[in-house]
Order: structure tokens, then C-alpha cells, then sequence
């Protein structure tokens, strides 16, 4: 399975250096009521105003908690 995206259209805010999180899971249940396997994965896309970025602009966002 492929997931596209319109990067633009998520990073379409005021401030440039924004997070956005996301998370997909995926089950496969071939059998009814009977599930074979479930996954999950989540992550982070960070924006950055430049890169690498500043040890500042890293900071703000959260990313050194």
C-alpha cells in the first residue's frame, strides 16, 4: 500500500516550523471476526525554517525533550 500526501496543504501554517504527527494501523482480518494481525506506526514530520537546524529552532519544537 502506498499513502500520498500534499505536503503543501499540510504545511500550509502561518509559522513556519511546525510538527505534525500522524499514526495509521492496518488489520488484516481475512476470517470474520477473527483478526490475524494488527500494526500500527506513528512519527513525527518536523518542518524546519533551514537545515540542519538550529540548536534553538531543534529546542522549540520539542525535538530535545
Amino acid at each position: 500500500m502506498t499513502l500520498t500526501l500534499p505536503l503543501a496543504d499540510l504545511l500550509c501554517a502561518a509559522e513556519p516550523t511546525i510538527s505534525l504527527g500522524a499514526s495509521l494501523a492496518v488489520s488484516d482480518a481475512d476470517a470474520r471476526g477473527k483478526q490475524e494481525t494488527l500494526m500500527k506506526h506513528s512519527g513525527t514530520l518536523m518542518s524546519w525554517t533551514e537545515y540542519p537546524p538550529s540548536i534553538d529552532e531543534y529546542r522549540r519544537h520539542g525535538a530535545m525533550e
